[in-house]
């Protein structure tokens, strides 16, 4: 086999594996090593107490010899720990795996520890091994308790994976490299296959011999890598969860090596016709017609992926230089925290609304207003939209947003903070703009009215207006799949009174992260003093958060611009090989014509046009249909790096050309 071939297998086989293991880090994040199965309290009427429930399950899980581990995040250390309470008392159904992750952990707590009486019930995911007996699902119905059973389908774990990373067009790529790999293997063995068809070998038994050859390279490449990954994991983690990452790991290599089978099979099939003609191949003088417009539809195939990829490579690198502007933002204001609401209820509608409300406004109640700040805004995107002052571009706020920002207010002494008041930037400042953002606030107080008696409505209406200065670069606290929006451009401001807690509002805000807490102490005292913990799981750092969130797009840059690096490659690959075919098939003719001293332009025109024709479609397909959006910069950047690179290509074989028949004439 070909060195270039070999080389190839290892590097794909090498980057399959760093995804695996990548992979296998992501699925320890959502489930446990060896629990594929688990329950999940959907619904719990509060009856009975946490510390009832918490017996309950010991009981049952104990009584039906069930191994079942409650799971919950950490929110002291931004979720880095897992707290994993065992239930069932039995030794011999102890967990004893690390975390995957090494800056992450898992901390086993009894189920006696007082932290599970102040972690959320609903939604908590209890793992199990097997599912219990109906009766152990009537027991805990009777204590209010709904429960569901849930499965971790591995297939939609993958698509999500493959989704959330941006891999299709990397596998696309990966698929391509190594067909073209094997495939020239292939024809550079058609002499090799020809001359065994003399010697009476049959297809099967070539066949055979060609799939021999390929086991022999992965059976030694998959000892190599398997090494390496070994030694890098110990160093990793200390070979955490090694045995199931083993046998994951061995799937997937079966995968793999399947599909190296069955690239090799196609690969074989497409030049099978060829080694029939024994005496051709001999000489070798080409590979014939076969193979004229094969490569160009790889080309278009490599193409549309390539320009995907760096549409994607484009659009992260933007969101990456929006998030580094926002981290630098946000590095000022480490000190905020977000509270992270229980998202799993069953229930609905008003009254799930009202009571997330309650407890949110009960905790606002107990702490001062100087420790929480509103942020809540419609993330208006005005680099589309437009300069803009009405209530799309503007920020609900309290009064500490406006003193932590220094928001300077025409009259700031004459300004009640016990009515709703609108800060106007002064750009925007005008009668018709007043009218209109009174009107559309009237018409909100009075919408929430309608769900919910809103108190002292009358009080509410009366909107009081002020201007400001203009705010061109106002930090709007963003946070999560928002990072990357931090400056809202000359917004208008409004501001809520403490007392004015529409339905829904307060709740909205704080999913989002527009909700802030500032002194973590005080906050977590009043979260476990006041038993808020019920709709509130924890708090976790806004700037950590950001940071969560700059990491995953640096992640997917890095990949969009390796596998754009890889495409690249790739294309450069293909046009070697559409170049070697047509080359070595018009031999004669380039030689005999580059004596005469045809240009370059007579001598290859129609190949040159043929060449282009498949680029033009996939530039064609992308346009008609929207695939992705290219700048026409682009396109003539792609036709011309293909124009360049068939004519330095076309050159260097008619050099060699030249250099090898006057070799020949002084032999």
């Amino acid at each position: 086999m070909k060195k270039i071939t070999k080389t190839t297998i290892f590097l794909i086989f090498g980057i399959i594996t760093f995804i695996f293991l990548n992979f296998y880090n992501y699925i320890d994040d959502i489930k446990l090593p060896g629990y594929n199965k688990a329950l999940v309290i959907a619904k719990w009427d509060k009856k009975h107490n946490k510390e009832e429930i918490n017996r309950l399950l010991v009981k049952l899980s104990t009584e039906h010899n069930i191994s079942m581990i409650r799971v919950n995040g950490n929110y002291d250390d931004n979720g880095k720990t897992k707290y994993l309470s065992q239930y069932n008392l039995n030794e011999k159904l102890n967990f004893n795996e690390k975390a995957f992750n090494r800056n992450k952990k898992y901390q086993i707590i009894k189920p006696d520890n007082k932290i599970l009486g102040k972690v959320n019930l609903v939604g908590t995911t209890f793992f199990i091994k097997e599912n219990p007996k109906s009766d152990f699902y009537e027991t805990l119905e009777e204590k209010g308790l709904t429960i569901e059973d849930y499965e971790f389908p591995l297939h939609l774990i993958i698509l999500e994976y493959i989704s959330t990373h941006q891999l299709p067009s990397t596998f696309i790529i990966l698929l391509v490299i190594i067909f073209i790999a094997i495939l020239y293997d292939q024809l550079a063995s058609v002499k090799e296959m020809s001359i065994k068809r003399i010697h009476g070998f049959t297809s099967s038994k070539i066949i055979a011999l060609q799939l021999l050859k390929i086991t022999k390279i992965f059976v030694s490449h998959f000892i190599i890598i398997t090494l390496i990954a070994t030694i890098g994991l110990y160093l990793y983690n200390q070979l955490a969860q090694i045995r199931y990452i083993f046998w994951s790991y061995l799937i997937c290599v079966v995968i793999f090596y399947i599909i190296l089978i069955m690239i090799s099979l196609m690969s074989y099939w497409l030049v099978s016709k060829q080694t029939f003609n024994i005496q051709k191949y001999i000489k070798f003088e080409g590979v014939g017609n076969r193979f004229q417009y094969f490569p160009n539809i790889i080309k278009l195939i490599v193409t549309l992926t390539l320009l995907n990829v760096i549409s994607i490579s484009i659009h992260n690198y933007i969101e990456a230089v929006d998030i580094v502007n926002s981290e630098k933002h946000w590095f000022k204001n480490k000190d905020l925290y977000i509270a992270e609401l229980t998202t799993n209820e069953i229930e609905t509608g008003k009254k799930q609304f009202k009571y997330s409300d309650q407890e949110v406004i009960n905790l606002l109640n107990k702490i001062p207003e100087k420790n929480w700040m509103l942020t809540f805004h419609r993330h208006y995107n005005w680099k589309k939209s437009g300069e803009k002052y009405d209530l799309d571009n503007a920020i609900y706020v309290n009064k500490t947003f406006i003193d932590r920002n220094k928001i300077s207010i025409e009259n700031k002494e004459s300004v009640d903070f016990s009515k709703i008041t609108a800060l106007i930037p002064d750009n925007g400042f005008s009668k018709e703009n007043i009218n209109k953002i009174k009107k559309d606030l009237q018409e909100e107080i009075e919408f929430y009215d309608e769900i919910e008696k809103v108190p002292n409505k009358e009080r509410y209406l009366d909107i009081k207006v002020h201007k400001i200065k203009n705010n061109y670069n106002l930090f709007n606290y963003s946070t999560g799949v928002y990072s990357k929006e931090v400056i809202s451009y000359n917004p208008v401001i409004i501001i809520l009174p403490k007392g004015y807690y529409p339905i829904s509002f307060y709740s909205s805000a704080t999913s989002q992260g527009l909700l802030l807490f500032n002194d973590y102490d005080l906050i977590k005292s009043k979260l476990d003093n006041n038993k808020f913990d019920t709709e509130i799981q924890g708090l976790t750092n806004a700037y950590s958060s950001v940071l969560t969130e700059y990491n995953k797009i640096k992640r997917n840059l890095f990949v969009s611009v390796t596998t754009s690096i890889l495409g690249i490659i790739i294309l450069i690959s293909v046009y070697l090989f559409i170049i070697n075919i047509y080359c070595d098939r018009e031999k004669k003719v380039i030689f005999v014509r580059t004596i005469h001293g045809d240009s370059f332009c007579k001598k290859h025109i129609s190949f040159v046009i043929n060449s282009l024709v498949s680029t033009f479609i996939a530039l064609f397909i992308v346009n008609f249909f929207d695939i992705v959006e290219i700048s026409f910069k682009l396109m003539i950047s792609i036709i011309l790096f293909e124009l360049l690179s068939v004519m330095i290509f076309i050159n260097r074989y008619e050099y060699h050309l030249l250099k090898d028949a006057r070799r020949g004439e002084t032999q």
